[in-house]
């Protein structure tokens, strides 16, 4: 985590449970794919989230 860190900002410790490291995810998950766990539930649930069409793009 110390090295995601300093090249990314602040994580958070990268539990989920933490306050900062679910903004980060938030802020980020598309923007830095490549520090993400893509088997984590929380990254899927995030995604499909952002992914989800409207009804009115329907």
């Amino acid at each position: 985590m110390d090295e995601i860190k300093k090249k990314y900002g602040n994580t958070g410790p990268g539990y989920m449970s933490n306050k900062i490291t679910q903004r980060f995810l938030e802020e980020n998950w598309d923007k830095y794919p490549e520090i993400f766990r893509k088997s984590w539930v929380s990254w899927k649930n995030h995604k499909n989230k952002k992914l989800q069409k409207s009804l009115g793009e329907f």
